[in-house]
């Protein structure tokens, strides 16, 4: 996969957002992974360039999290060819927390730049990462997760 190919496909995804919500605000930064990882990322990419998360909370403002990337995470994945973005984030939702949400927002964007940090030759892959608000709910019926507060909770993860 070619760099134009991802990032176009990221460009595309940023537009369609944008043209849905609005301005928001976008990280955007540079990310040397091992290999290993990059060969995976480059498989994904194949599939799916667009990560996606909903970031739920209860009546005491207390943000919905799952295990990831060594901590706790608002529960994020890749979205499917062919699904859409918000489609993608509800469907994380309910299996990495079990419960359904209805998206109220965009709270953020995170555009990454994955380079290979043993080869400075390869192509970068380019991912976005899309965070939506799924507003508040108690009715949260699965194990792997914890309501954690606002200060604890991170931005969306995309790796």
């Amino acid at each position: 996969m070619s760099r134009g190919e991802t990032y176009e496909r990221v460009r595309t995804a940023l537009s369609a957002l944008r043209g849905r919500y609005g301005p928001c605000p976008v990280r955007q930064t540079t990310l040397p992974v091992p290999s290993p990882t990059y060969d995976q990322l480059c498989g994904l990419a194949e599939q799916s360039v667009v990560d996606a998360g909903v970031r739920i909370r209860n009546s005491r403002g207390d943000t919905l999290t799952v295990p990831g990337g060594g901590g706790w995470t608002d529960p994020t994945g890749a979205v499917a060819t062919g699904e859409s973005i918000e489609a993608g984030a509800c469907r994380i939702l309910e299996e990495r927390a079990g419960c359904r949400c209805r998206i109220e927002g965009l709270l953020g964007i995170t555009i990454l730049c994955l380079t290979d940090a043993s080869d400075a030759t390869r192509d970068p892959v380019y991912r976005l990462g899309a965070l939506f608000d799924g507003g508040r709910t108690d009715d949260v019926d699965g194990e792997e997760w914890q309501w954690r507060t606002s200060t604890d909770a991170p931005f969306a993860s995309s790796i």
